[in-house]
Parts: C-alpha cells; structure tokens; sequence
C-alpha cells in the first residue's frame, strides 16, 4: 500500500470535498490561480462513495461536496493510459452513475441530505435508509427529577430572545455570590455557568 499516490494510479481516495474541489479546479495549498482545464477525469470511474460524518459536512461546506457528486462517473477527457479494451460498454454509454453504491453516514437527516440522495443517488438497483434505534439511558436514572415547564412574555418577537434570557436569570437561575461557595459545589455536576463582572464574578449555575 502506498499513501499519497497519484489520483490516477490509486484504487481507494480519502480526501475531503474542498480538497476535491481544489485539485478539479487546479489549485494548490497556496491558493494559486487555478489551471486553465479542469481536472476531474479521476472521478470517472469511482465504483463506491462512502460519505462519513455527512452532518459535519454539512456546517462546514455542504456546495462543495454537491459539486463533487455532480462530477463523478462522467467521461473522461483524455485517456490516461487506459487500456480502452478492458472499459465496459455501460461505462461508454454514461451508465455508470447507475451501478454506483453510495454510502451516506449521519447523526440525523436533513433535506440537504435528502436532495443529494434522491438527486444524485441514482443505483439501479433502487435505495435504502437505515435508522438506528438507540435504547437510550432514561431506564438507567436511579432518581427521576420532575421537570418544570415556565412560560414568559415578550413584548415582541424581536425581544423573546432577550425575554428568555431575563427570565432565566431572574427566575430560573440560582445565584450563587461567593467565589469560595461555588468551588464547593464541584462536587455537583453543574450544566451550565454565567460570569459576570466583579472581583471574582457572581456566578449563575444550573445543578443537573
């Protein structure tokens, strides 16, 4: 096994969709012009895509990896050094979207996800999604705690987020002033912390 080889020499590539984006369009680490041609004949016979990790991918740059599904499977441009008699004929025939498996890997599903896969997914053999079921932890909490819903009001719909904030310092929050109190309380999980200006801040905790 050899890393970092050519991309026309290579049987699997592990890369991200900028750093795909960047080699099609011919730009390198120090963000160069890109290249007069673009360069995407090494996504022509891609056979298996597996997208990991596609919720991340989705609040980093989700274009770019759309951009690289609209380029697979298409003819290439120049040969390569392609032994042209081993090439299946479906491959000539602009068919080889259509045997392509994809793998799409997430935490939850949006209609970006979605669109990619009803868009671009286009196995002949058809699609599937697999959820998960997760048996979750709530059997597992040895003291229930009640849980309390409080309303508030707001002026306006520009102001509910600062409503929601006042009310939870004045209402919600326990307001703990000493510095000294607050480093006794490590011993409790505290979910969420506030510090405000003074000596040593007075400090708005949520014990969970």
């Amino acid at each position: 096994m050899n890393l970092f080889s050519n991309f026309y020499s290579s049987d699997i590539i592990v890369a991200s969709p900028l750093a795909l984006i960047k080699k099609i369009n011919g730009v390198d680490d120090k963000g160069k012009e890109p290249a007069k041609e673009r360069d995407f004949d090494f996504l022509s016979s891609i056979e298996i895509v597996v997208v990991d990790h596609a919720d991340v991918i989705l609040m980093q740059s989700w274009s770019h990896l759309y951009a690289v599904f609209e380029q697979l499977n298409q003819l290439p441009s120049k040969e390569h050094g392609t032994n042209v008699m081993r090439i299946r004929p479906w491959y000539l025939d602009q068919h080889a979207r259509y045997y392509r498996q994809t793998i799409l890997l997430s935490s939850y599903l949006t209609p970006e996800m979605n669109a990619l896969f009803n868009g671009l997914c286009l196995n002949y053999e058809g699609k599937v999604k697999l959820v998960t079921e997760y048996k979750g932890v709530l059997s597992k909490i040895q003291f229930e705690a009640p849980q309390v819903y409080e309303r508030f009001d707001a002026s306006s719909i520009t102001e509910v987020d600062d409503a929601r904030f006042d009310h939870f310092c004045k209402k919600v929050s326990s307001v703990v002033p000493l510095w000294d109190f607050f480093l006794c309380c490590e011993k409790l999980d505290v979910y969420m912390c506030f510090a405000f200006g003074s000596d040593y801040g007075t400090l708005i905790c949520i014990n969970v």
